[in-house]
């Protein structure tokens, strides 16, 4: 397509391209966390949501790039993605390692499940609440 374009629509081509595969990203992980955390929905709407997360990679060859780029600006992540089915062995692939924790697949290893400033948050808070006890 770029080769018959000149460049300013081709570029404007796979903006709006790599935009709406981030969009369809979004609403199928959405749709996914509605399933698992919220318990909301059934299977059905989280294998939706797993193919609206296929449909926006597939837009172009950008757009997990961009995912990933996205990720480590809001902060440290752990992307892993694993695969199991009747036929089809049981496997896993990293494709980015966290670099504050450390993982074994899913599981964190050797680490507190509480993260260090809400521990600090909890402390202050009881340590408040010991001093006015105290006071009275």
């Amino acid at each position: 397509m770029c080769d018959i374009l000149p460049i300013g629509p081709c570029i404007s081509s796979f903006q709006s391209e790599t935009e709406e595969g981030i969009k369809f990203v979004l609403k199928g992980l959405k749709k996914m966390n509605d399933v698992i955390i919220r318990e909301k929905g059934e299977f059905k709407d989280f294998v939706l949501g797993m193919s609206l997360m296929g449909k926006g990679f597939s837009k172009n060859r950008f757009t997990f790039d961009i995912l990933c780029r996205l990720l480590d600006q809001a902060g440290d992540y752990h992307l892993v993605v694993t695969w199991q089915g009747e036929k089809i062995p049981k496997g896993e692939k990293v494709l980015h390692q966290s670099k504050r924790l450390s993982y074994d697949g899913l599981e964190v290893k050797n680490i507190d499940p509480i993260h260090p400033k809400t521990k600090s948050l909890i402390f202050n808070f009881l340590k408040k609440v010991r001093e006015k006890r105290t006071r009275k």
